[in-house]
């Protein structure tokens, strides 16, 4: 039998949901997949990012110069068929392309978008961006604004959208009923402003003091726009009283606590980077209340039928949250109706989707080897400069 090909992500640090992707990678029996992350886990995030069972992570720091030279000595020891890298700049994007000059290994980026710059510097940004992707052999983007950024720089034939993915079973497993006590609301991810955390508790605040109908929200996040809600409780007495925290984590599974007692995930952001909690919630049988900015949200939710899409604006939020108070039944049923939609971000469906990228790289006489004579006929330079 033929050996599997051997993939290797090199990614920044230690993140949960990719190590529960690389199990649904090699659980498929097609794949020798390895994760190696130059930063271990994501400490700012909490004790549940806390990954200990990935063998290829370490603690380096902030050094550049370190983490460019143990992140050669992984691949170089590993000497993978075709590598990912999670960042198209700094050390790690370095050292995967001195592999690639050396080895004539295709090399692709599986990354998120960039962050939103101001208007005047959104040009500069393009232009920078297309540069340094196009270095890649090829790109996988996680959601559309990166898929129509990252395609000008390698061509459409090259460029690939597979959303991230994880092991969603806990969040099936919650339990759902139709009937009950008052909507509880969610808000989960993190305080910042890409999330409009103003604009959400303003609504909250409004319905709370104008609306008869009682209903809770929890909120399981923490960050620095928490004087956002601190404001909001302020000048509203009774959303004070119905508001609780639940951001108390100590394994990557207390996450789904939340969701458990939650009926609606709000979610009002201009934009996201990985988006997974709009798949969590649906798995969880939530409802969820976003806008089109959403990476997650244009993949999963069908508007109407398992969530609402409203524009990023307080009134559009507030008028959803009094359609959810007035409509308690249907909310729970599209909760339920959610689950479906929520399949397609479970880590088995990503890495199926995954697997039949990269195997357009791998297979014999494929895209894979003409990138490779290509790298073979290219002069051979320890390391590509950061442009």
């Amino acid at each position: 039998m033929p050996n599997k090909p051997r993939v290797v992500l090199l990614s920044t640090v230690a993140a949960p949901f990719q190590c529960e992707v690389a199990d649904a990678m090699r659980e498929a029996g097609k794949w020798d997949y390895h994760l190696v992350f130059a930063h271990g886990p994501a400490v700012n995030r909490g004790p549940h990012w806390a990954v200990d069972r990935v063998a290829d992570q370490v603690h380096l720091g902030t050094g550049e110069a370190q983490a460019y030279e143990w992140s050669r000595s992984k691949l170089e020891g590993l000497r993978p068929d075709l590598l990912l890298c999670s960042t198209y700049r700094g050390p790690l994007a370095q050292a995967a392309f001195a592999y690639a000059d050396r080895h004539s290994t295709p090399v692709g980026l599986w990354a998120e978008q960039p962050d939103p710059v101001s208007a005047l510097k959104e040009p500069i940004k393009r232009v920078m961006v297309r540069r340094l992707v196009s270095r890649f052999s090829f790109v996988i983007a996680i959601g559309d604004r990166a898929w129509r950024l990252y395609k000008a720089s390698v061509g459409v034939q090259r460029a690939h959208l597979v959303p991230y993915g994880q092991d969603l079973s806990r969040h099936f497993a919650v339990q759902r009923e139709l009937t009950g006590r008052p909507l509880r609301f969610l808000f989960s991810g993190q305080l910042v402003s890409r999330h409009n955390i103003g604009m959400l508790f303003d609504a909250l605040a409004s319905v709370a003091e104008q609306e008869e109908k009682p209903f809770s929200v929890t909120v399981a996040a923490a960050g620095p726009e928490q004087r956002r809600v601190d404001a909001a409780l302020q000048r509203s007495p009774r959303l004070l009283a119905n508001l609780r925290y639940d951001r108390s984590y100590k394994t990557w599974e207390d996450r789904v606590r939340p969701f458990v007692s939650s009926d609606v995930l709000l979610y009002p952001s201009s934009y996201s980077g990985w988006g997974l909690v709009v798949p969590e919630a649906m798995a969880a049988g939530l409802l969820v209340v976003t806008t089109s900015g959403v990476e997650a949200a244009r993949y999963f939710i069908t508007p109407g039928v398992d969530g609402l899409l409203v524009d990023r604006t307080a009134t559009s939020v507030r008028e959803a949250i009094k359609w959810c108070l007035n409509n308690p039944l249907t909310v729970r049923r599209m909760g339920l109706a959610a689950r479906s939609g929520a399949e397609r971000g479970a880590s088995k469906r990503t890495a199926s989707v995954l697997g039949d990228v990269l195997g357009r790289y791998l297979q014999p006489d494929g895209e894979g080897d003409r990138i490779r004579r290509q790298l073979r006929a290219a002069p051979t330079v320890e390391a590509r400069p950061e442009l």
